[in-house]
C-alpha cells in the first residue's frame, strides 16, 4: 500500500459545512477500502477562475494509504459526487 495525498474542492454554494465536507471525503475514501491517515480543513477561497459556474470553493487536503488500483475508483466516485467538484490525488513517498 502506497500513500497518497488529495485535495478535495467542494461546491461552496450548496452550503457544505466542513463536517459535511470531512464526511464525503470519509466516505469516497472508505468505498476505495482506503486508510484515511488524516483529513484537514483548507478553508473556503475565492477560486482563480470559476468551475462549474462556481466563484469559491471549500477545500480538504486528506491523507490516505491504498492501493493503487483504486485510485481510478477514488477519482469515477468524485465525478459522480454532486458536492465535490475537482480532486487531485499525488503520491507521496515521504510525508513530515
Amino acid at each position: 500500500m502506497k500513500t497518497y495525498e488529495a485535495m478535495f474542492l467542494f461546491d461552496a454554494s450548496k452550503g457544505t459545512d466542513w463536517t459535511a465536507a470531512e464526511t464525503e471525503v470519509n466516505r469516497i475514501l472508505g468505498r476505495a477500502e482506503a486508510t484515511v491517515l488524516g483529513v484537514k480543513n483548507w478553508e473556503e477561497r475565492k477560486l482563480a477562475y470559476t468551475i462549474h459556474q462556481q466563484k469559491r470553493g471549500l477545500y480538504a487536503l486528506s491523507y490516505f494509504k491504498c492501493g493503487a488500483d483504486k485510485i481510478t475508483g477514488i477519482e469515477r466516485d468524485v465525478h459522480l459526487s454532486e458536492a465535490v467538484l475537482r480532486v487531485l490525488v499525488l503520491n507521496r513517498d515521504t510525508m513530515t
